[in-house]
């Protein structure tokens, strides 16, 4: 989808591979294999909650690696963003309950 507007999409599955320049050329739908239709709420939550760590694992390492002292406070603050992201989700999959975002998003800013 986002192809067809101009934008490359990138690699998380292999981490440090997107950091090296390797671009995805897989259809848009090739992703959908993480979910079959039947999911429960937890069980979405749950695949949520690992996409969000494995983002935040990525984030972290890149910050690590980089040595530009501005591109390494973009993925620390990015980083941030993903710790929000997992507090959020943690919430929910803790309440055992989903409910729609609020009105205008889910508690975004900016």
């Amino acid at each position: 989808m986002l192809g067809s507007h101009g934008f490359e999409a990138y690699s998380l599955d292999g981490g440090m591979d997107a950091w090296n320049g390797l671009v995805s050329r897989a259809e848009v739908d090739q992703g959908k294999w993480l979910l079959d239709g039947g999911e429960t709420p937890e069980e979405a939550l749950d695949l949520a909650l690992a996409l969000e760590a494995d983002s935040l694992d990525l984030y972290l390492r890149l910050a690590r690696e980089v040595q530009a002292s501005g591109a390494k406070a973009v993925f620390l603050e990015i980083a941030e963003e993903e710790k929000a992201h997992l507090r959020r989700l943690g919430d929910l999959r803790g309440r055992g309950t989903v409910s729609p975002p609020p009105a205008g998003g889910a508690g975004r800013t900016g």
